[in-house]
């Protein structure tokens, strides 16, 4: 069992279902970690791994991660307060998937899109990696068309910005009333 680390680049973390549907579990940015280790309780892989753009991704063994533990405790620390945020942020997604309407959904996962990949440009905070439709519809658990149809209303309300693959948000504070429910 390998333990990656994404050193560049951004990842895309895929369930892919028994009825053949992929779900996307998360983009992951540089610093983050994917694959298992049977030191966390996991014999197989749960997710596959695809590039979303071009990466770097450095592999580390089960025993040299260990090592790496016993020898330096920052680490350690540093890996639990990651940890920590991955299991806020999924208690966070399950929340919104069974009680929030999908307006929030999107408007949450546009948020925290910025918030982990963005850059501030011109005033607006612009999503530093491809990003279609598709994927907005596969984090927030509706179909494509209806991701598709809330996005063009968030740019007529002057929230986002937005192309063939790019987003930016121009209004965190309508996207933030959006999920208030305001």
């Amino acid at each position: 069992m390998y333990l990656r680390i994404l050193v560049f680049g951004a990842v895309r973390l895929i369930h892919h279902t028994e009825e053949g549907k992929d779900i996307l579990l998360d983009l992951l940015q540089p610093g983050e970690y994917f694959g298992t280790l049977s030191l966390f309780g996991a014999g197989q892989y749960q997710e596959s791994a695809y590039a979303h753009t071009d990466c770097c991704v450095m592999t580390i063994d089960e025993p040299a991660f260990v090592s790496i533990l016993h020898d330096h405790a920052d680490v350690a620390v540093k890996l639990i307060g990651i940890n920590a945020k991955r299991l806020g942020r999924a208690r966070n997604t399950i929340r919104d998937l069974t009680t929030s309407n999908v307006e929030r959904r999107i408007a949450n996962v546009l948020l925290t899109l910025a918030e982990k990949f963005g850059s501030v440009k011109m005033d607006e905070s612009l999503i530093d990696l491809p990003l279609s439709r598709k994927d907005v519809a596969d984090m927030t658990g509706t179909s494509t068309e209806t991701a598709s149809r809330i996005m063009r209303r968030f740019q007529q309300e002057g929230y986002i910005s937005s192309g063939r693959q790019w987003v930016a948000i121009r209004s965190r504070e309508g996207l933030t009333a959006v999920i208030e429910g305001e």
